[in-house]
């Protein structure tokens, strides 16, 4: 089921969160770092962190920045929302049979007094900008004959949302080239609540995968502030209540890129509620790094079951990386 552990006193735009500081989120390059998903699980598919070439006088780096994903969930709800209202997409591949469980991404703050710091009342946990997470799965369009231009998210198949006590956030202790320190989040899909789900694919607690026309999926990540996550007894019986948090005009967080990509390039677009219950996403427009990044640092993580090991080794003659 969805999890929530008791909130404490605010502070400045933060809250007091008790969401876990662990030292490490599997970082790459880094080997004194080591995962912190649970036992058993393995990587399904990863676009890492890469160091950026080492430059005189500057200290190491990873490549890449961080582009926009979040949105104030008190203003998507409105026709033209008077803040940043956007979510970045990347895609990877489908593997029938296996069901994704745990999710880990790489981002930054764009400003240092949004990132977590340590309660200054001695309390647990971090104090975050962020009041939660929303992780949405998508199928995938390809461009062709009267369709888009670029490969872009295609139909919802699931959303996932939390607060941010239920992920685990670690620092990498390294900057981005775009000089904003980066930091590692990683959640459990058996800790997050379902704002959209479809049977058979996107459950509480796993996403399994099917099936597509083209063997592709796509994924986003953002952050939200504006509403408390507040979870019922199961995955689907939860709340999101406006708070009085200050509105934030500019983007706060965005998810950091990768130097490897899977088949295209990332893409960002909007975010609406037309209603308390729709999720619309789009229109989609390539993400352009400069910073030598071609997709977005993240991982998908899986308990194997029996053959899972098996299906995942043929799944690598059909769908190939790309480096750019």
């Amino acid at each position: 089921m969805c999890s929530h552990k008791q909130r404490q006193s605010r502070y400045l735009v933060r809250r007091t969160l008790v969401a876990s500081v662990v030292g490490g989120c599997g970082v790459v390059l880094m080997p004194s770092v080591e995962a912190t998903a649970n036992p058993g699980t393995l990587s399904k598919f990863n676009q890492p962190l890469g160091l950026a070439p080492p430059m005189p006088g500057l200290p190491p780096m990873w490549v890449g920045s961080n582009h926009g994903s979040d949105f104030d969930w008190r203003f998507i709800m409105q026709p033209t929302p008077t803040v940043p209202a956007w979510a970045v997409a990347d895609d990877f591949p489908s593997i029938p049979g296996i069901a994704i469980t745990t999710v880990r991404w790489y981002g930054s703050y764009f400003n240092p007094m949004f990132a977590p710091r340590p309660d200054p009342t001695g309390g647990p946990g971090l104090l975050t900008t962020e009041d939660g997470w929303v992780l949405s799965f998508f199928r995938d369009i390809q461009p062709g004959a009267g369709g888009p231009p670029f490969s872009q998210p295609g139909a919802l198949v699931g959303t996932y949302v939390a607060s941010p006590e239920v992920v685990r956030y670690s620092n990498t202790g390294m900057i981005g080239w775009d000089m904003h320190e980066v930091w590692c989040y990683e959640v459990d899909l058996k800790d997050m609540c379902l704002a959209h789900w479809t049977q058979g694919e996107a459950e509480p607690g796993q996403f399994i995968q099917r099936n597509t026309d083209n063997g592709i999926y796509w994924l986003s990540i953002a952050a939200e502030n504006g509403h408390d996550i507040i979870p019922g007894s199961n995955p689907f019986n939860w709340q999101s209540v406006p708070n009085n948090d200050p509105v934030i005009p500019e983007h706060f967080w965005g998810w950091h890129s990768s130097p490897e990509n899977f088949m295209d390039l990332p893409v960002m677009g909007g975010v609406r509620m037309p209603n308390p219950v729709d999720w619309l996403y789009g229109p989609w427009q390539p993400i352009i790094d400069q910073h030598m990044g071609v997709g977005m640092a993240f991982e998908l993580l899986y308990v194997p079951g029996p053959g899972g090991l098996a299906l995942l080794g043929l799944s690598a003659l059909v769908a190939s990386r790309r480096r750019r």
